[in-house]
């Protein structure tokens, strides 16, 4: 007990270092705040019964509920063409909700006061991340469209979720961006349920049912995004979570026709654009995942706009086809793509269901907005574009050439105040564009806490023909198991170098890091030969420095890795994908069509356990290099080996 005591003491200490006073002022404003919302919620509200906020009180939609009506805008939610279409052309696998597996709701949490309720490292519970996945209602919207099945199911939902969760109460309020996240739900699921009753031959009973959801969900919705706008992140906090706050700012102001959302969320989304994103388009939490789900808030944003024929800020504008290209270059495949950083499957809406593609329906959700470039497939729409796309830019899209992502590509990762365009992410492509390289030579992290970063420095992965032959060690839980957190994140679960007793950057919490080091790509040249070399340094959190050089040969795809070490007790690492097996002998690996050899020093593999997705573990198998003093020299030949073919 006293141990734990002085661990939190460190944690709230290390935490109070990384506010600015401003924060700490904003923070206490918002314990303030929480003790007045315990007078006026602590009876367990429903938070879909009546506007408990007067934000919307001379609204059409609030003006329109004491006459047994709702008035919004579902077009500019949805196209009611874009349902009218899909419910005639349905896929054949389906997006029904009452088909496929649908969240159960977490029972484990207790009912209390949210502000109270300790979700974090709560090994007793689970993970507070997979138990908000149930109170996002993503397959509410799918529901709305399933027919008169949908509609009951939905029904008894929405009644059971909101007797549960009362406003305030329980493991779905303690996060402002997972309420945001459901209130979006909401507002899309009652754009659906407008849509799709025109064309219903509903029962009295269900054009009663279809009317109460409409305006609960609603309701709710409104009640969700005024508590929203009054506890937005802020600060060390403001980072992708603020994003999707506004996101759902803006939806609700567009839905409910009320301006000032709209201008406030336009508004702070383009305060936000150069202080999340580098000059070059890529978000500054060095992390796949997170660039992809804040770049989600800025697309739909835009469509919302454009939708409802609104002005865009330009720069908003100009930002989407740069996040785009970012994630292209990241995709190994159509559809498998390489990631750094934390993941944890976060999306803003998934119309699609069972198969959805999160990253392709992100490029061609950009591919869209874009007009003029043309960045994933787009033959097969995922299910969500072709919901809330409009259908003459989506088939203009489809016929512009796509964009091709050259063999060798670097993106500058730095923050606009430094830009810094030797820090960032380097991809490299064979000649076939069989096998592919990403090498991460990005900041450490977004921030003052640099939440979502790992001590993956002079990391790079290895893909062939779309799979893994080297990886990470990915993201496995976020609040729980704190151990097992810090492992992930540290060096010897990335490929690259662990430096002994120099670490790359200060652990002090699940989302929370002290001094971090820095990464740089101090020299790239294309040799006369096609050879492509670099050389990248990195200085620890103590100002120890560790450099890589990486020599890349596009035709035959072998790669020659040199690192100055600092010791003989520093350990190289090559982390294989679940599914490699490997042979070693003495200074040789041999591992799927690849052979790993080691000028010196001691090689031995490690059985390990990497993340395939956020809660999901899989063997593998880490390969180990140490006892080489000054420089380890290392190279992969890909080739059929005899032990292999």
């Amino acid at each position: 007990m006293a141990h734990a005591l002085q661990e939190r003491l460190a944690w709230y200490a290390n935490r109070l270092k990384a506010m600015s006073v401003p924060e700490v002022a904003w923070r206490v404003q918002q314990k303030a705040l929480q003790k007045s919302e315990k007078l006026r919620f602590g009876k367990r509200i429903n938070v879909a019964d009546v506007l408990l906020y007067s934000d919307l009180k001379d609204s059409a939609f609030a003006k329109s509920l004491p006459k047994g009506r709702v008035s919004f805008d579902a077009k500019a939610i949805i196209p009611e063409e874009n349902i009218i279409s899909f419910c005639k052309n349905r896929p054949e696998d389906g997006m029904s909700a009452t088909r496929h597996k649908i969240p159960k709701q977490e029972t484990k949490w207790p009912s209390i006061w949210a502000y109270s309720l300790e979700y974090k490292q709560r090994d007793d519970i689970g993970d507070a991340r997979l138990a908000w996945e149930p109170h996002r209602h993503f397959q509410w919207p799918r529901l709305a469209l399933d027919g008169t099945d949908g509609l009951r199911t939905l029904r008894n939902e929405f009644i059971g979720w909101n007797s549960r969760n009362p406003m305030l109460f329980g493991i779905g309020w303690v996060s402002v961006m997972e309420v945001a996240i459901r209130a979006t739900q909401w507002i899309y699921t009652a754009a659906i349920l407008e849509h799709t009753g025109k064309a219903a031959a509903d029962t009295a009973e269900e054009s009663r049912t279809r009317k109460q959801l409409q305006s609960g969900l609603l309701i709710g919705a409104a009640n969700m995004i005024s508590y929203v706008l009054r506890h937005r992140s802020r600060y060390s906090s403001a980072n992708n979570h603020l994003l999707v706050e506004l996101y759902a700012i803006a939806l609700g102001g567009i839905a409910f026709g009320h301006e000032p959302w709209i201008r406030l969320a336009t508004k702070e989304l383009e305060n936000q654009l150069p202080r999340q994103f580098s000059k070059e388009g890529v978000n500054l939490e060095s992390s796949l995942h997170y660039h992809a789900f804040a770049s989600e808030a800025y697309m739909h944003t835009v469509m919302l706009l454009d939708r409802t024929g609104r002005s865009v800020p330009e720069n908003i504008r100009r930002s989407i086809a740069p996040m785009a290209r970012f994630i292209q270059a990241s995709m190994a495949s159509d559809s498998v793509a390489l990631e750094f950083g934390d993941a944890d499957c976060g999306k803003l809406i998934d119309l699609t269901g069972k198969g959805f593609n999160y990253y392709r329906y992100i490029l061609q959700l950009a591919s869209v907005i874009c007009g003029t470039e043309r960045f994933t497939d787009l033959h097969e729409p995922e299910p969500t574009v072709r919901l809330l796309a409009d259908q003459e830019k989506l088939q203009q899209a489809a016929r512009t050439k796509l964009k091709e992502i050259p063999a060798l590509a670097t993106f500058n990762a730095s923050p606009a105040k430094f830009d810094d365009k030797n820090s960032g992410y380097t991809f490299l492509r064979s000649n076939d564009r069989k096998i592919f390289i990403g090498i991460d030579h990005a900041p450490f992290g977004f921030g003052s806490i640099a939440a979502h970063a790992h001590a993956d420095m002079l990391s790079f992965q290895l893909y062939e023909n779309g799979k893994p032959v080297l990886t990470d060690g990915g993201t496995y839980l976020y609040h729980c198991d704190i151990e097992d957190r810090n492992m992930r994140r540290g060096e010897l679960m990335h490929n690259t170098v662990t430096l002994h007793r120099h670490p790359q950057g200060e652990m002090r919490g699940a989302f929370l890091w002290g001094k971090r080091g820095c990464a740089t790509l101090r020299q790239q040249e294309v040799k006369a030969d096609g050879a492509i070399n670099l050389k990248l340094e990195a200085d620890m959190a103590d100002g120890s420095n560790l450099s890589r050089q990486i020599t890349f040969n596009p035709t035959d795809g072998s790669i020659s890795i040199t690192d100055n070490l600092l010791s003989d007790e520093d350990i190289v690492t090559f982390l294989l994908a679940p599914e490699m097996k490997v042979e070693t002998d003495r200074r040789d690996a041999f591992f799927g069509n690849w052979h790993l050899h080691s000028e010196k020093g001691r090689m031995h593999t490690e059985p390990v356990t990497v993340a395939t997705e956020y809660g999901k573990l899989a063997s593998a198998t880490a390969i180990r290099i140490k006892g080489c003093t000054g420089r380890c020299e290392t190279t992969l030949s890909h080739k059929q080996t005899n032990k292999h073919e």
